[in-house]
């Protein structure tokens, strides 16, 4: 369902009324979500941050086994390529993330348009049929 299927809005408009009485609530509901991603896009970064570090310690014992002569142990390697695919990985969610901020933050803003003028459409209403309290 979305805003201009006829079949589903009137079910949508029921579900904003019910669930928002002003502007201000939308926006604030909005801005709850939008900063709970920016949470986990947050978590996720400071994830990337550590494992690079863990990437690097690695590396650097790796370094210095095949400086004096000897043989990288199969774990030091294996830790590196896990900790590259976590890197990875916490990349894609971040981008992942970014994208779910960009749709949150239009959907709200569909639904503010909505609500709008559904209030338009009750104050409409309020005045052709004399109440005077819109």
């Amino acid at each position: 369902c979305d805003w201009s299927s006829d079949v589903c809005s009137s079910d949508l408009d029921e579900s904003l009324l019910l669930r928002y009485s002003s502007v201000a609530d939308i926006e604030a509901a909005r801005e709850r979500t939008l900063s709970n991603l920016k949470i986990a896009v947050s978590i996720l970064h400071s994830n990337v941050r550590s494992l690079n570090q863990q990437v690097e310690s690695n590396q650097s014992k790796a370094a210095d086994i095949e400086r004096t002569g000897g043989q990288v142990p199969e774990a030091i390697i294996a830790n590196i390529e896990s900790f590259r695919s976590e890197i990875a990985d916490a990349e894609l969610a971040i981008v992942e993330r970014q994208k779910e901020m960009e749709t949150v933050s239009e959907d709200y803003q569909k639904d503010i348009e909505r609500f709008k003028h559904l209030l338009d459409l009750v104050r409409m209403r309020h005045r052709a049929y004399g109440d005077d309290e819109a």
